[in-house]
């Protein structure tokens, strides 16, 4: 069996759900975000999502310390988030730019404290159950979701993404 073919493997990789959401969390007097394209439903009852984030984040100390983060899923208009909280086409780990990222953004809080965006169509909150370091450029969490938000009248909720992630049938959506 020879090396696979590269052009093969993305091809292959493309035809994987892809989100934009804004991880945020929060621990003691401060909190933080990342923007993450990889998550996806791992279980139905309870039901857990599994989400992949670039290592050295400044938001992973805050995961660690709250054991809690939340998902808050980003509509393709929320320009000022996505220019705020890039995915850095490099994988490589963001530094905060200031020391409160969030400061001018509004938030709320559902069960586990964990900033949460009022106006995201979607929001899951999260403990964490499982954080694996997989010695790579990502770490991997898995959250037991205890809480959520939902507008089931966005049109975000009725994209084929979303709907790929698994949501849907699990009554999110």
């Amino acid at each position: 069996m020879g090396q696979p073919d590269p052009a093969l493997l993305l091809q292959a990789a493309s035809c994987l759900p892809e989100c934009d959401f804004l991880l945020t969390s929060a621990f003691e007097d401060r909190k933080n975000a990342a923007r993450v394209r990889f998550v996806i439903k791992c279980g139905d009852d309870p039901l857990m999502v599994l989400v992949a984030m670039p290592k050295g984040h400044a938001v992973e100390p805050l995961i660690q310390g709250s054991k809690a983060f939340a998902l808050n899923l980003l509509r393709p208009e929320d320009r000022l988030l996505t220019r705020k909280f890039p995915v850095d086409p490099d994988n490589q780990p963001l530094a905060p730019d200031e020391d409160d990222p969030l400061e001018c953004v509004p938030l709320t809080r559902l069960q586990t404290g964990a900033p949460v965006l009022p106006r995201s169509p979607l929001v899951l909150d999260c403990e964490v159950a499982r954080h694996f370091d997989l010695e790579l450029d990502y770490g991997v969490y898995v959250g037991h979701v205890v809480g959520a938000s939902l507008d089931p009248s966005s049109r975000v909720l009725r994209s084929p993404a979303v709907k790929q992630v698994g949501l849907q049938s699990a009554g999110v959506g």
